[in-house]
């Protein structure tokens, strides 16, 4: 939205959060240029000369009130007016009935389950019944079980999880609602999604839903992604980082992310299906 001063934007809700990002640094420019000058005009006026003395008495700064006052009322705006209904349109996920209501949607949500852990992501998708299986901490096995899969729940058998769909790996339809279920194995992470303008904890014992709409037309489909039966998709290729510090190997803790249209997106769900081991494609 704002040229190379940000990052490209392909959610529905990022451009509110972008004209945010711009008001609080257009006021941050307005005070730092105006304090700057104050203190220095100070300087100058108040340096020391021979003959003139200190008076401590009260100084009335009356254009300082008035300046301060302008501050907070700007502050309240930003606040109130800017940053809550922002928050307040994402913070609590519809209903699947309420997505299909709405006219922006007209469909369900997909539903990933996304686990952090030292040092890297895990990705669970429901399978073909749209239910996703139960997890449970005592059924992971970092080598055939990351997300703790519990083998007794009918609805996970035909779950898509790692390595089945490949570790690290997040694939997201465009013009479809998402809803991504954070969890994590060990300390607090963040879910960071630079061109989604979405970032959320991930904290250990909890799960926190968020949820957005990625549009088709603000996303650059340029990469190759060749599906195990030889199909070649066009996706976007973006990346999730983890935005709080969890330890050593923090800096490389990243997800690729493979952003395509919805008959596409189904595509790469059925290709993940039929493969033992899907291991994310081959990219060209």
């Amino acid at each position: 939205m704002y040229g190379k001063w940000l990052p490209p934007l392909i959610s529905a809700q990022a451009a509110g959060i972008d004209r945010l990002i711009l008001v609080v640094h257009v006021l941050m420019l307005v005070l730092f240029i105006g304090w700057g000058t104050f203190f220095v005009i100070c300087l100058y006026k108040f340096r020391r000369q021979e003959g003139r003395k200190a008076l401590y008495e009260p100084v009335k700064g009356t254009l300082t009130k008035y300046v301060e006052v302008g501050v907070l009322v700007s502050e309240i705006i930003i606040l109130f007016l800017l940053s809550m209904p922002i928050w307040a349109a994402y913070r609590k996920v519809p209903t699947d009935e309420e997505f299909q209501s709405d006219e922006k949607f007209k469909k369900p949500a997909v539903n990933i389950v996304v686990t952090g852990q030292q040092f890297k992501w895990s990705a669970h998708y429901p399978g073909a019944d749209g239910k996703m299986g139960k997890t449970d901490i005592q059924y992971v096995s970092e080598d055939s079980n990351p997300v703790g899969l519990d083998p007794g729940d009918t609805d996970g058998k035909d779950d898509l999880v790692p390595p089945k769909i490949g570790m690290c790996v997040l694939a997201l339809p465009t013009e479809t609602p998402i809803v991504i279920h954070l969890r994590s194995k060990d300390v607090i992470h963040s879910f960071f999604f630079p061109v989604a303008r979405i970032k959320q904890d991930a904290i250990p014992g909890m799960e926190t839903p968020i949820w957005f709409k990625l549009e088709s037309e603000n996303v650059e489909f340029t990469t190759d992604l060749t599906l195990p039966d030889k199909q070649v998709l066009k996706v976007g290729k973006y990346d999730v980082a983890c935005a709080q510090l969890c330890g050593k190997g923090h800096s490389s803790m990243n997800m690729q992310v493979y952003v395509m249209k919805p008959d596409d997106y189904q595509k790469w769900l059925a290709g993940a299906a039929k493969e033992e081991e899907f291991n994310e494609g081959e990219l060209k």
